[in-house]
């Protein structure tokens, strides 16, 4: 497990950054950093009408390289801002960031430095793990559903075990 010591963001930090993202797509793949805790090379991977689920709000995060593939469920916010997204009209196959995986990127990078996150890109990640950990939730299961160090859910398993919950709380 990470060093979840070392704060780099505190929750109320981060519910400034969402609130301040502009534009739909970029709160959309901010949020998903932020409350289900994605690595910024899974949120430009996502094909959102193949992997996110309106009906049941899961979400299959197929990851990149050095990343775990896994299903989860997603917190409300981000199911809101998703679902946005889908309803704003047609989408370039790659959902909401057109263009290369560099150019999504940038966009992604681009989005959180608006934001007033011009330090460490992984800074969301590590705040969702944080709100995780402190919200009691099991180190197992917490690796599972953000993909630490490899831990691989068992297959078919919707990673949930509260953490959904807990992050819509503490960022909402």
């Amino acid at each position: 497990m990470p060093d979840l010591t070392h704060l780099t963001l505190t929750p109320t930090r981060g519910r400034t950054i969402l609130a301040t993202t502009e534009g739909i797509e970029q709160q959309a793949a901010v949020g998903l950093m932020f409350a289900a805790g994605l690595h910024g090379r899974e949120v430009v991977a996502i094909h959102l009408h193949h992997d996110y689920d309106p009906h049941t709000g899961v979400l299959r995060v197929r990851g990149g390289r050095g990343s775990t593939p896994r299903t989860i469920r997603l917190a409300a916010m981000c199911r809101t801002a998703l679902d946005t997204v889908l309803d704003a009209g047609p989408l370039h196959r790659w959902g909401p960031w057109s263009g290369t995986v560099t150019t999504r990127s940038g966009a992604l990078v681009a989005a959180l430095h608006r934001a007033g996150l011009a330090g460490d890109i992984h800074a969301p990640r590590h705040l969702a793990l944080r709100l995780a950990w402190e919200a009691g939730r099991d180190p197992l299961r917490i690796a599972r559903y953000f993909g630490v160090d490899g831990a691989v859910p068992p297959r078919g398993e919707v990673c949930d075990h509260g953490i959904p919950a807990a992050l819509q709380q503490a960022l909402s």
